[in-house]
């Protein structure tokens, strides 16, 4: 059974009341994660340069970036873009939990693309 795990996720009151917040993270966050993907590399070195205690390890680093661009750049990310939900797999995802008491309650109006597809507007490398 496939469900959904990671996501971002917000409250519908802050997201009516703070678009253009929204729309600049997603922005912001599908470049990121474009990059890791097309570069692990200096993806790695920039998490590095952020490391005050010297404990990170290079390789490790690696690792990680070239193991994360994985899970971002696979399924619908290939073909519609990184960040892209599928419809199908929030409703199959969304039914599954509810099955299973995760949630409580059916989400009404919680899938709203329309903030994914304003994010990427202009976006260039990767399917975007």
């Amino acid at each position: 059974v496939s469900m959904l795990e990671d996501g971002i996720y917000a409250r519908a009151d802050y997201l009516k009341t703070h678009r253009a917040t929204t729309v600049a993270f997603l922005r912001a966050s599908i470049m990121g994660w474009r990059d890791v993907v097309k570069d692990p590399v200096a993806a790695a070195n920039i998490v590095l340069g952020y490391d005050t205690t010297g404990q990170m390890k290079a390789a490790h680093q690696l690792y990680m970036a070239k193991e994360v661009a994985k899970l971002v750049w696979w399924g619908p990310a290939k073909t519609k873009g990184i960040g892209y939900m599928d419809p199908a797999a929030f409703s199959r995802t969304a039914t599954l939990s509810l099955k299973y008491g995760v949630i409580k309650k059916a989400p009404t109006g919680a899938f709203d693309q329309s903030y994914w597809n304003e994010a990427i507007k202009g976006l260039t490398g990767l399917p975007m």
